[in-house]
């Protein structure tokens, strides 16, 4: 019996547009504020920014950790890395080291940039640690 690999360049274009559709509803209806000062019915949906955020501490027996959070499209790229190491309760003396990167390609998102410049709503981002930090 022959088993058929799926590929990626073997699915249909417009079913992946609505898996991601759908998994950007679900994304919606699960995150929580990464900010705790914001308040989810004062801000509009379309003002804001959802990502999902993985992080493994290095060297920890720790499992892997994540969540799924929203944010304002007006905060910087490194206030919600700072937002979002409190969340995951990183020491602060492991804060200087951190990155924010997207999970797809490992890019480093620039701190001093809005995070709706950085990335589409809906991402999966990974909290890291520089090399050689």
């Amino acid at each position: 019996m022959a088993v058929r690999q799926c590929t990626r360049s073997s699915i249909n274009p417009t079913k992946l547009a609505q898996l991601q559709k759908v998994n950007g509803m679900k994304m919606r209806l699960r995150s929580v504020p990464g900010d705790p000062k914001d308040n989810g019915s004062l801000i509009p949906v379309d003002q804001r920014i959802h990502v999902d955020v993985h992080y493994e501490a290095e060297g920890s027996s720790q499992p892997r950790r994540e969540g799924m959070f929203w944010f304002q499209k007006s905060i910087a790229t490194g206030r919600a890395l700072d937002l979002l190491a409190n969340r995951f309760d990183i020491p602060l003396s492991k804060m200087s080291s951190l990155t924010l990167r997207r999970t797809d390609d490992l890019s480093e998102l620039p701190s001093d940039l809005l995070l709706s410049d950085s990335v589409v709503d809906a991402s999966s981002l990974t909290l890291c640690h520089s090399p050689g930090a």
